[in-house]
C-alpha cells in the first residue's frame, strides 16, 4: 500500500519536531490540574474536542494512556470533562465542556489531552481550535481535522493513508 498526504488547507502546518520541542511549538505547559485515565488497547482511536491541544505518542506497551491537563485559571463551570464512547474494536474520547466560555483566558489556558497509545493503532483526531502532535506512530491511517491549529507528525511511519485536513494556524 502506498502512503497518501491530503493537505486540504494551505494554512496547515506539517513539520517534523521532537517531543521536547512541542512546547516551542505553541503547546502550554504547567497546567495546575491532571486528570489521567487507562484504556484497553483498540484498533482505532477517535479523539474530538472544541479548544483543545492533542498530543499523542506512540509506545510499544499494550494499553491507551491519557491525560487531561487543564489549567486552574479555567472557572469551574467551564471545567471540561473526558467522555468515552467505546463501538466495536474502536474507542471514542471525546472532551466535553459544561458550559463553553471562550475569553482570551480560556484561549491562552485552554485544555491538552496528553496520550500514550500503541504505535499501530490507528488515529482519528478532530479539533475545532487547538494544535495536534503526532510522534513515533506505526499505524495504518491516521486522520486529522483542525479548523484552527498547527499540526505536527514527526517520526511516524503511516502504511495507508496520513490525511491532513484544515483551516487556519
Amino acid at each position: 500500500m502506498r502512503a497518501r498526504l491530503r493537505a486540504v488547507a494551505a494554512l496547515t502546518s506539517l513539520a517534523a519536531l521532537p517531543p521536547a520541542s512541542a512546547a516551542a511549538a505553541g503547546f502550554i505547559e504547567g497546567r495546575a490540574v491532571e486528570t489521567r485515565h487507562q484504556f484497553p488497547s483498540v484498533e482505532r482511536l477517535v479523539i474530538e474536542g472544541d479548544f483543545l491541544d492533542v498530543r499523542v505518542f506512540g509506545t510499544r506497551r499494550g494499553d491507551i494512556e491519557a491525560e487531561l491537563r487543564l489549567s486552574s485559571r479555567m472557572q469551574e463551570r467551564n471545567q471540561p470533562r473526558l467522555v468515552q464512547r467505546s463501538a466495536g474494536s474502536s474507542l471514542t474520547l471525546r472532551l466535553e465542556w459544561n458550559e463553553l466560555i471562550v475569553s482570551r483566558a480560556s484561549r491562552a489556558w485552554g485544555p491538552s489531552l496528553v496520550l500514550s497509545v500503541p504505535e499501530s493503532t490507528n488515529l482519528d483526531v478532530r479539533t475545532s481550535t487547538g494544535d495536534v502532535q503526532i510522534q513515533d506512530m506505526q499505524s495504518e491511517r491516521v486522520d486529522i481535522r483542525s479548523f484552527a491549529g498547527d499540526v505536527f507528525v514527526g517520526d511516524s511511519a503511516v502504511s495507508d493513508e496520513l490525511e491532513v485536513e484544515g483551516g487556519t494556524g
